[in-house]
């Protein structure tokens, strides 16, 4: 009997433990699962939270570059409206005082909001792994940008015909008012650098829309409208129609032709060296 009693004893024993590495392992299971998903919880989070941290950079740079390029689109049609009025005035018999604005200063508005566009490149392009839409952006911008460039040089030189002109002992040299016609080509000219500032401060709201979709729309569940002008034929850059945009960027702009010419270039002169661009070596 005494030996019956010690079995159960063991038995009893024996289930105890059983039962105390089954709770154990279910704890431990349990804390397993609980860390995994405090882990990917807290991944998710930082996720979030760098995808903000993108979204104010991004937004910085652009306002600072929106601010850079209003000024200096102002500066070239103040000079417009300036020499209409005086050349009225003077027409007519009125006074009219020597104009304060300078060629110099239009150009240093100029290169300011360039360089505040390459400061907003820049950034995109140090966060390209967080904004899918990185590529596209650097593409437009780089486009619009050499249209900016192209609709620049022909205004400043005739500005500088225009304008006074501070010489190095101090003196100021005027310059006589235009004629209407010449008033006529340099409201073309400066109509031409202004609307094609005016693309690229489009394709910078474009670009706070997108970042906010991109970035943003997990966060908040929601997304922004993006951009719909009247006129289909001006572009609107989202990342929804990458690419058919890349395809009008690289075969259909001054900035994309310039690029495809430089590349044939390249390309024709390795051959005649003898040697295989890369493309064809992969090939």
């Amino acid at each position: 009997m005494a030996d019956i009693g010690s079995a159960a004893d063991w038995a009893a024993v024996g289930v105890t433990t059983i039962g105390l590495v089954v709770s154990v392992g279910v704890v431990l299971y349990q804390l397993g699962k609980q860390h995994k998903g405090s882990l990917k919880l807290q991944r998710s989070n930082a996720r979030e939270a760098l995808r903000l941290r993108v979204y104010e950079l991004l937004g910085e740079k652009a306002r600072s570059f929106s601010d850079a390029d209003s000024e200096a689109g102002a500066y070239a049609r103040s000079i417009i409206r300036e020499l209409e009025s005086a050349t009225w005035a003077a027409q007519v018999g009125l006074f009219h005082e020597a104009s304060s604005l300078r060629a110099q200063q239009l150009s240093k508005l100029h290169y300011e909001a360039s360089s505040a566009l390459t400061e907003l490149i820049v950034t995109i392009e140090d966060w390209e792994i967080a904004f899918p839409a990185a590529e596209l952006f650097r593409v437009a911008f780089s486009s619009a940008n050499r249209d900016i460039e192209d609709a620049f040089a022909p205004l400043f030189q005739e500005v500088v015909r225009l304008l006074p002109v501070e010489m190095l002992d101090g003196t100021t040299i005027s310059r006589p008012l235009p004629s209407n016609e010449k008033l006529v080509e340099l409201k073309a000219l400066v109509n031409s650098y202004g609307d094609a500032r005016t693309t690229l401060r489009t394709y910078t709201h474009d670009l706070t829309v997108e970042a906010q979709n991109l970035l943003l729309s997990k966060l908040f569940r929601r997304r922004v409208k993006i951009r719909e002008p009247i006129d289909p034929a001006y572009k609107v850059v989202t990342a929804a129609n990458t690419e058919a945009l890349m395809t009008y960027f690289k075969a259909e702009t001054a900035a994309g032709r310039s690029w495809e010419e430089a590349k044939r270039s390249v390309r024709e002169r390795l051959l005649a060296e003898g040697r295989a661009p890369d493309s064809e070596k992969c090939g």
